[in-house]
């Protein structure tokens, strides 16, 4: 699978949206052209991690999980994709925001690749 093909689709996303539900339409509709996509994916956290459960808002193939993120700080979805990451089965993770700070993302974290596909149009 290759995350930057995928990241570089999703970042052409030019449907109007005017909360995170609409773009996660729009972005199903991408991802459905590269594998098997399953929604909203729940999982009790990895070993390691804290206590509860993660949510994937995309599972592509059961290994790249598809993040949607149009709000919030850095820092916040860091721990969230530290998370995601751990778990076993998931080879990296793609994050889908209008938010600038957000391509502060490190490009791999713990040895899996993280990239950000950034909308710049669209949102109201």
């Amino acid at each position: 699978m290759d995350i930057d093909k995928i990241a570089e689709a999703l970042s052409k996303i030019t449907a109007v949206y005017r909360n995170e539900f609409d773009l996660q339409k729009a972005v199903g509709e991408v991802l459905a052209k590269f594998g098997q996509v399953q929604r909203e994916v729940s999982r009790p956290c990895a070993a390691g991690a804290h206590f509860g459960r993660d949510r994937f808002d995309f599972f592509v193939d059961g290994e790249l999980v598809v993040e949607v993120k149009i709000d919030g700080s850095l820092s916040a979805l860091t721990r969230q994709i530290v998370r995601y990451l751990a778990h076993t089965d998931v080879k990296g993770v793609i994050v889908i925001t209008s938010k600038s700070s957000h391509l502060g993302l490190l490009r791999d974290i713990n040895g899996k690749p993280v990239r950000v596909a950034h909308l710049v149009v669209g949102a109201l």
